[in-house]
């Protein structure tokens, strides 16, 4: 029997996700709150945007866990934001209506990327 989609994703890549919005003295300490989410990767700090970074968690749903931190506020003072940064993959995790959003929105990108060549 062959994998599904979602279970090859858990299984060889990880799921990223991107946080911004940090104050750049929080950079420590927002990185370690988002590694304590769950398993997850080394962070790739953005060197072009000084408060940005991406970090991979193994486990889909701590991945999931760290998308729903977007507008936590953090040490009382301050807001982080946190999304997808590869929405094609995170769309094959979702059921039902979201599933076929995420389906309608790649194939209207794909018509839009199709149409800006011509």
């Amino acid at each position: 029997m062959v994998p599904s989609a979602s279970a090859q994703i858990a299984q060889h890549q990880p799921l990223y996700v991107v946080v911004f919005g940090y104050p750049a003295d929080k950079y420590s300490v927002t990185v370690e709150y988002f590694k304590s989410l769950g398993d997850a990767t080394d962070v790739e700090h953005n060197s072009e945007i000084s408060n940005c970074f991406r970090i991979g968690y193994r486990d889909p749903g701590d991945a999931m866990r760290a998308v729903r931190k977007n507008g936590e506020v953090l040490g009382g003072s301050w807001m982080v934001g946190a999304k997808w940064a590869v929405r094609s993959e995170t769309c094959i995790l979702l059921r039902g209506k979201a599933n076929d959003k995420c389906r309608t929105q790649h194939k209207q990108k794909h018509y839009l990327d199709s149409r800006s060549s011509e």
